[in-house]
């Protein structure tokens, strides 16, 4: 077991060649957070049995798998629902510190490797972050796979027996710390799959490998999204068919992604839960919504990138809480001077319709409009603030 600095937590080389978590603090408090049923871990060997017994669409042939050493660079990504904040081609472009870097310098190593890069200067200060301490991982895990040699497999898929590389099916996170280590990794041991794979296959070996360590829950909605649009009559099946495919063991789990994956504004609930990185509770309320009023998602959807793009001009994390508070305050204040006092128990229905038919009326300007449709009405700051915003509008109107 290999265990290194900076207060992070062990790797442990024996089970798995990566990290425990991306970027998490604890996985017992995220799956506190989220309560959601993980799947049982499989190993690839198993997909072929497991696909087969499903009846279903196609396994992959044990025939068809080889082993053989890639060199990184000859990898080619096509698609991961981990977040890895930046390309391949940019992790390669990135001047990273040493492996022999001081781990209590580490960090401050980092920021300075990432500085003035164009790929970590569009990110918010939250997702700065969050790159920052998955960086710090890819270092660890560099250094472990240098010193003690990587112990699993990445797996790709190789459509031309012939060629020397293939697409990326599992395994991201070795292969960027081959990239970071800068031909310190030379080669990467990989499974691989000669010949082209279905979708369905592509998805669910995917899945199996990320399930080997916790993704943030809307990493997971497009790991299993991934399996469900790759599912011919996915839409007809019942739950319990779904969660033979989908990994899981009870019906419970699956229900709730079937109702989510069949909305037109599944893409947009999955969006406001990557912005607001939310977890299984929530996401139950969204779908409630989308199915009663799916615009609601489209404006709080806005009302999320909104505030995501004010996170990035704005900087820090403490700085944006305290001006959103007192936005939020003086929203309020304004609120209840125009006659509406909102209450933590207030009814906000009818406010909230008052405002829905004063924007069907010709008086509204279309500046007016457009500020009021990028709010959320369903949050106490967002009611306020079109609130106040009809109030000038409609000061000295009769009627």
């Amino acid at each position: 077991m290999a265990k290194r600095g900076l207060g992070r937590r062990t790797v442990d080389s024996n089970t798995q060649g990566t990290p425990v978590s991306q970027g998490e603090a604890n996985p017992q408090s995220e799956a506190k957070r989220s309560t959601v049923e993980r799947p049982p871990s499989r190993s690839v060997d198993d997909l072929s049995g497991a696909l087969a017994k499903l009846g279903g669409q196609g396994a992959p042939q044990v025939g068809q798998k080889s082993f053989g050493e890639l060199r990184p660079r000859d990898i080619i990504r096509i698609t991961n629902p981990r977040t890895v904040y930046c390309t391949h081609r940019e992790v390669q472009a990135t001047p990273w510190p040493s492996l022999s870097t001081d781990p209590a310098e580490l960090e401050s190593a980092l920021r300075q490797a990432v500085e003035g890069q164009e790929w970590f200067t569009g990110l918010s200060a939250r997702i700065k972050e969050r790159a920052i301490k998955f960086f710090i991982e890819i270092h660890e895990l560099a250094c472990s796979m240098k010193d003690n040699g990587q112990l699993q497999p990445i797996i790709v898929e190789r459509g031309d027996p012939a060629s020397g590389g293939g697409q990326l099916l599992a395994g991201e996170r070795r292969l960027i710390a081959a990239l970071y280590s800068r031909g310190l990794i030379e080669t990467l041991t990989a499974e691989i799959y000669n010949g082209t794979l279905s979708s369905l296959q592509r998805a669910i070996i995917r899945d199996q490998e990320n399930n080997k360590s916790p993704l943030r829950y809307y990493e997971t909605l497009i790991s299993k999204q991934d399996i469900f649009k790759s599912l011919e009559g996915a839409a007809d099946m019942s739950a319990a068919e779904l969660a033979a495919y989908l990994g899981y063991r009870t019906r419970s789990v699956p229900s709730v992604l079937k109702r989510l994956f069949i909305l037109p504004c599944c893409d947009q609930v999955i969006e406001i839960a990557r912005i607001k990185d939310l977890g299984h509770r929530d996401i139950v309320k969204l779908i409630a919504i989308a199915e009663k009023d799916p615009a609601a998602i489209e404006r709080r959807l806005r009302a999320c990138q909104k505030e995501e793009r004010g996170e990035s001009s704005r900087g820090t994390e403490g700085a944006d809480k305290n001006n959103k508070d007192d936005a939020g305050s003086q929203a309020l204040k304004a609120a209840a001077s125009h006659g509406l006092v909102i209450k933590p128990r207030t009814n906000k229905k009818l406010p909230r319709k008052l405002v829905e038919l004063a924007l069907t009326t010709t008086v509204i300007s279309q500046k007016s409009r457009q500020t009021i449709e990028d709010l959320d009405l369903d949050t106490t700051e967002g009611l306020a603030e079109a609130w106040n915003t009809l109030a000038v509008e409609l000061a000295g109107e009769e009627g």
